[in-house]
Order: structure tokens, then C-alpha cells, then sequence
């Protein structure tokens, strides 16, 4: 006996379903020795051509019959026909008395009656290879290879016993379909609902209880301080979410649908099967589209905590550039004053010069904290811990900004600055304290730019790329793999110029900033002096905001791609519910023509948006569009299963 292939074991399952239990050389012996058997009534010749016509094992051709002896295809007292009489099962045996069969049963009609039948057998298969299409397996295309091997071809010749036994197998081959179906229906709703939690959802602080759980996006648009780049990544990644439930939903009723519908029992359960097959290409469409959901918000996730890191960072770092310079610069004119301080006005002020120590030097340990915090914010991952180490940040900020504000007071009682700067070989000396500051600030400024720098290169190679990438797309009529195929150029050209500005601006504020160093040590004038290095602590802030600007720019960058990735989704998904067929006068029909119009006219908007803020709101309303059409469709679906789940008059 052959080994068990594939398609064998689906076929044995299919019997085990049918009550049939034997298996190997003992089930096949057992059949063979019912007075029923097709086998015995066919003769072995008749078993061995049928056997060969279909393709199959000897276990599985077994099997397959057994299923007819099931459903009782044969009356005990039906009188056994000889083998001969059949073209179909046995072309090529001796078939003497043939003609004279035929003729008798051709009598009133029975030619008539058994091409209905065959017409009949034949209407099945469009719809069992769409579903064994449905399935992809390569058991449902071995039952469905069973199922047209059944069928006689036009002018062949078939004794009635042959054909009904034919017409039980076909039945029960496409009857083990649908129950593939079935099956495939559950796993996958099984499936599904056991990733519910898998999509990647924003790891957010708890939500305050005003909000009843929830924490929305307007809840930390004042983190984000009106930054438009993180409020598009975190509206996009909630648009997708809110997408991702409703196709779950959507999921879980055409699954359903799948499992009550309508059993297959006989040839005129033809709509049973193509409903399966629709309803399992719906299925297999939804679980493409929530993998592509999924696919898409990791990123998008990801993104939306870079962002919020950066203007976080930013925010940290523009304190401490900000506290730490006037800082300094106090000091500064605190050792000014005690050079030109006489001996009666030293002593009048060396109250106020120590409380001013005191408060430097704790100033000094919450500048300390806050660079701590700064690499917290830059260490954490997501947007909790993004949000709780931002608090410690603004909390430590807010300490030093009060505590800098008491040390400019107490420095309104310091003694008159000098006229001039005085020179002097002390290490302490103003002079060298205004020359030390002004180093300081142009090493930190030199960094800085360097960082711009290097940001908006990696930046311009991401808008180069979508520039190019969408010229060659246009050119080669939305062939290309890589290119922007739905978002316009428009966009890239905006974000290019804003590139170039940037970058104007930091080459302008180093060449600024180098003018006022070199002349620093020409000024004699304290005010003067303290006014330049103001300034540069100016630049040095300024800097901190273009390199937030060009980190942010290039997120914007991968934004775009992004979206041009989910419009292109959106498209194909929207061209799949418009391809199902709807009666013209029905109101589906009309729902569904006027929401693929909206959707058209999102995405003829789309190719010429001018800025991200507005094509992730475009993209958003042609999803918002395309889920109204699968919405339709899957409420067709459920009204087809619905239809087929009742039951036939005259059936109990």
C-alpha cells in the first residue's frame, strides 16, 4: 500500500468527519465487501479506471467512496448494474449491450433528466475552485481536483448509478470544502482575537480620572508644546489604532458569518459555496490590512517617541544653555564690582557678595541635576518614561530659573561696575573671566552648528530621496518601487526650502558669533563686554532650537513616506471593495459609489498638499472613506450569510 501523501490524509479526515473511522488494508477490505460497494457494483476494472481518472491513492479513492455509502447512495434492494454499460467510469471495457441500456433509460425523458443533473454537477465547480482558491491549500485543491474529475465531460455517456454515485462523491468532496472553510474561518478568528493585544499601542502615563481611562492626544499637545511634527505622528499612529479596532470588528461578523452559514447538502447549495469563498477573500483581505496597520504603527510609534524626545531634549538643553550663561554672567559681574570696589564699599557689600556664593553654588548643583535629567529624557524609550523624566526636567528647570531670578536680585546691590575693564595677571581677574567666557561659548557654538550640520545632511538625503524617488515615480507612471506614489512633491519642496533656511541661519549666526569673539577682547567696556557675551549666549540657544528643527525635519521626512506607504494601502484596499458587485438600485450600491467618490477626492488632494500636517489629514479622511466602503461590504456579506443560514421551505 502506497504512503499516506498530503492530499491522502486530507481526504481520510474528510471521511473521519463522514463517521468512517477504518483506515489501511482492513477499511479498504471492509469496503470492498459491502454488497453496496460502488466498487463491487463497478467491478474492479470499473474501480481501477475511476481510481486513474481521478488522480488519487487507493486509500483516498476509498475514502472518498465510503463517504457515498454514508449517506446511504445505494438502496439495499437496488439492482446491481454490470460495469459495461458506462463510457464515463469505463471507456475502454466492452460495452456490447451499451446501446440497448441507453435506449431504456433515454425513455420518457431520462436524457433530459441526466443532463440537468451534469448541468447541475457542473454549475458547482466556478464556485469550488474559487473557494479551494480561497483556502490555498493542497487539500482544498485535491478535493477540488475530485470534484472535476466527477463531472462527465459534454457527450459522454454515464449509467444513472454511476452519475448519482458520482454526484454523492462531488457532493461530499465540496461538502469536506466548506467545512474546510469552516474551520479556516474559526482559526482565523481565533487568531485574531488572541493577537488583539498585539498591536502596538503608545505606552502612555496613566490618564488622569477626568478623562475616564483615557488619555487623548489634546491631553499632551502642551507637552509637545504645539510641535506639529509629534502631534502628526501621534494623530496618525491614533488614526491607525481606531482603524485597526474597527477592522477587528469587522473580522470577528464575516467570521461569523462563515461559521452559522448555510451547510452544503446537495447541487442546489451552490450559493454556499461561493459565499465562502467570498466571505474567506474577505477575511484574507482584512488580515492583510491589519498586518499592513501593524506594520505601519511600529514605526509610526517609534517615531511619535523620537519626537516627543527631541522637543524634550530641546527643552532641557535651552534651560541649560539659558541658566548656565547668565549664570556665569553674574559671576562675572560680581568679580567686575569687587575689582572696583573700595575698601568702604567692599566692606558695605561682602554681605551681599557671600549670599550670592551661596546661591551660585546652589545654583550650580540644579544645573547638575538638570544635565541628569537631560540624559534620563535622552535614555528613555517610551513615552511614559519620556513624559515622567521630561517632569523631573521641568521640575529641576523651574527650581534653577526661580533660584537664578534671586541671584539677579541680589545682584541689583552690588557695587558700581568700573568704568573700564581693567587689566590684570590674577587668574580671577574680570578681564580673563570675560575672555574664558567668551572661548566657552564659541567652542559650544562650533558644536553645536556641527550638529545642525550633520542633522540636516541626514535630513537633505531623506528629502532628496523623496524628491527623486517621486520624479521617477511620475515618469514611470507610478512603477517604482521606491517612489511616492500618492503624496505630491509639493511637500518635499516645502520641506527642502525650510532645510535651506535653516541651514542659512546656522552659518549665519556662526559667522556672527565668530565676529563677536574676535572682538571681545577689544572691549573695554564691562557693559559692553557682558552685552556680547549675552549675545552669544543667544546664538548658543539658538542653535540648541536648529539642531530640534533638523532633527524634526527629518522625521517629517519618514512622516511622508509613510503616508505615501499607507495611501498606497488605501488604494488598493478601496479598489477591492469597489470591484464587488452590487445590485445598481440597491442602497449599498449607492453608499458604496459615494464614499469611493470622497475617497478619489482625498487622493487627487493629497498629490498636492503642501505640508504634513495636511496629508496626514487627508490620509486619515481616505481612510476614514475606505472603511466606510469595507464597512458596506461586510454588512453585504453578513446579510448574504444571513440569507443563506435560512432555512429552505420544507426543511425542519
Amino acid at each position: 500500500m502506497p504512503a499516506p501523501t498530503r492530499a491522502t490524509t486530507a481526504a481520510e479526515a474528510a471521511a473521519g468527519r463522514a463517521g468512517q473511522a477504518a483506515r489501511g488494508r482492513s477499511f479498504r477490505t471492509k469496503a470492498a465487501a459491502t454488497s453496496q460497494n460502488v466498487l463491487y457494483c463497478a467491478g474492479s476494472a470499473v474501480r481501477c479506471t475511476l481510481q486513474r481518472r481521478l488522480g488519487l491513492s487507493g486509500l483516498l479513492f476509498v475514502s472518498m467512496v465510503t463517504l457515498v455509502f454514508s449517506r446511504s447512495a445505494f438502496a439495499l434492494d437496488a439492482p446491481q448494474i454490470p460495469p459495461e454499460e458506462s463510457t464515463f467510469l469505463s471507456p475502454n471495457l466492452p460495452s456490447s449491450n451499451a446501446a440497448a441500456h441507453v435506449e431504456a433509460e433515454s425513455a420518457g425523458g431520462a436524457d433530459q433528466q441526466q443532463q440537468q443533473r451534469v448541468e447541475a454537477m457542473k454549475q458547482l465547480l466556478p464556485a469550488a475552485a474559487r473557494l479551494a482558491a480561497a483556502l490555498g491549500t493542497e487539500e482544498a485543491q485535491e478535493l477540488l481536483k475530485v470534484a472535476e474529475a466527477l463531472v462527465p465531460p459534454p457527450g459522454t455517456k454515464v449509467h444513472p448509478k454511476e452519475l448519482e454515485a458520482g454526484a454523492e462523491i462531488l457532493v461530499s468532496a465540496l461538502s469536506s470544502l466548506q467545512s474546510m472553510a469552516v474551520a479556516r474561518a474559526a482559526a482565523l478568528a481565533q487568531q485574531q482575537e488572541q493577537q488583539q493585544g498585539s498591536f502596538p499601542e503608545l505606552e502612555v502615563r496613566d490618564p488622569p480620572p477626568q478623562n475616564n481611562g483615557e488619555l487623548e492626544v489634546i491631553d499632551v499637545a502642551d507637552e509637545l508644546e504645539g510641535n506639529d511634527t509629534a502631534l502628526t505622528f501621534l494623530k496618525l499612529h491614533r488614526s491607525l489604532a481606531e482603524a485597526a479596532a474597527q477592522l477587528q470588528s469587522s473580522f470577528a461578523e464575516v467570521s461569523h458569518g462563515v461559521q452559522t452559514a448555510q451547510q452544503f447538502h446537495t447541487e442546489a447549495d451552490t450559493p454556499a459555496l461561493a459565499a465562502a469563498a467570498a466571505d474567506l477573500e474577505l477575511l484574507s483581505h482584512f488580515s492583510g490590512s491589519l498586518e499592513h496597520l501593524k506594520a505601519l504603527a511600529t514605526p509610526i510609534r517609534d517615531r511619535a517617541y523620537d519626537s516627543m524626545r527631541i522637543v524634550k531634549l530641546r527643552r532641557g538643553e535651552e534651560v541649560l544653555e539659558e541658566v548656565g550663561a547668565e549664570l556665569r554672567l553674574v559671576n562675572i559681574t560680581m568679580q567686575l564690582a569687587e575689582e572696583a570696589a573700595t575698601a568702604e564699599t567692599a566692606a558695605a557689600a561682602n554681605a551681599v557678595f557671600q549670599r550670592m556664593e551661596e546661591i551660585s553654588g546652589d545654583l550650580e548643583t540644579l544645573l547638575g541635576h538638570l544635565r541628569a535629567n537631560i540624559e534620563q529624557v535622552r535614555r528613555s524609550v517610551t513615552m511614559k518614561q519620556i513624559s515622567l523624566a521630561s517632569d523631573r526636567l521641568e521640575a529641576t528647570a523651574a527650581r534653577a530659573s526661580s533660584l537664578l531670578e534671586n541671584l539677579k536680585n541680589e545682584a541689583k546691590a552690588l557695587p558700581p561696575l568700573p568704568a573700564e575693564i581693567q587689566s590684570s595677571s590674577s587668574r580671577r581677574s574680570g578681564e580673563r573671566a570675560i575672555a574664558a567666557e567668551a572661548d566657552r561659548h564659541h567652542e559650544n557654538i562650533l558644536a553645536g552648528a556641527a550638529a545642525v550640520r550633520r542633522a540636516l545632511e541626514d535630513a537633505r538625503k531623506k528629502i532628496q530621496s523623496l524628491s527623486s524617488s517621486s520624479s521617477r515615480s511620475n515618469r514611470s507612471n507610478r512603477n517604482s518601487k521606491r517612489g511616492l506614489q500618492h503624496v505630491g512633491s509639493s511637500i518635499s519642496a516645502a520641506l527642502m526650502r525650510r532645510l535651506r533656511e535653516i541651514s542659512s541661519q546656522t552659518e549665519s549666526s556662526v559667522r556672527q558669533a565668530e565676529s563677536l569673539v574676535e572682538a571681545v577682547p577689544s572691549v573695554r567696556s564691562p557693559e559692553a563686554a557682558l552685552k556680547s557675551l549675552r549675545r552669544l549666549a543667544e546664538i548658543s540657544v539658538e542653535l540648541v532650537r536648529k539642531k530640534e528643527e533638523s532633527q524634526l525635519l527629518l522625521l517629517e521626512g519618514e512622516l511622508v513616506r509613510a503616508l505615501d506607504k499607507d495611501a498606497q494601502h488605501l488604494v488598493a484596499a478601496a479598489a477591492y471593495y469597489i470591484a464587488h458587485p452590487f445590485d445598481p438600485d440597491s442602497r449599498e450600491a449607492e453608499c458604496m459609489q459615494g464614499d469611493h467618490k470622497q475617497f478619489k477626492e482625498m487622493m487627487e488632494m493629497l498629490s498636492s498638499a503642501e505640508s504634513v500636517v495636511d496629508a496626514e489629514d487627508l490620509v486619515s479622511a481616505a481612510r476614514f472613506a475606505a472603511a466606510s466602503m469595507r464597512d458596506t461590504l461586510a454588512q453585504h456579506r453578513r446579510k448574504d450569510s444571513e440569507k443563506q443560514s435560512e432555512p429552505v421551505k420544507g426543511e425542519p
